[in-house]
C-alpha cells in the first residue's frame, strides 16, 4: 500500500518525533513569496520548520534548465529568493553535537 501525505502532515509528524510542545505551530511568518510555520520548543533545542513557497512547485532553484517533457520544472524561483540562503539561515543556527 502506498500513502501520499502532505508536507504539513510531515511537519506535524516530525514535531511529534522531535518531542515538540503543542499540536499547533508556534512559529508563523507569512510572506508574499513564502511562509514559514513551525515548532520552536522541541527536545534538546531542536526546531521543526515548514517553508511553503507560494506557486513554487517542486523546483525552487533560480536557473534550472527546462526539460521539454516536464514543463512545470522550468519556472524555478525566477531569482525572487535565494533558496540556499533560506536553508542556511535555518540550519546554521544549530551546531552538531
Amino acid at each position: 500500500m502506498i500513502y501520499i501525505v502532505s508536507a504539513s502532515f510531515e511537519a506535524l509528524e516530525t514535531s511529534l518525533y522531535t518531542d515538540c510542545d503543542g499540536s499547533v505551530p508556534d512559529r508563523n511568518e507569512p510572506g508574499a513569496i513564502y511562509t514559514i510555520q513551525g515548532f520552536t520548543n522541541c527536545a534538546e533545542g531542536s526546531e521543526v520548520a515548514l517553508i511553503t513557497v507560494h506557486s513554487g512547485g517542486h523546483n525552487l532553484y533560480p536557473n534550472d534548465a527546462c526539460t521539454p517533457d516536464f514543463v512545470w520544472n522550468c519556472f524555478g524561483s525566477q531569482g525572487l529568493w535565494d533558496v540556499n540562503q533560506l536553508e542556511w539561515d535555518f540550519l546554521s543556527r544549530f551546531s552538531k553535537v
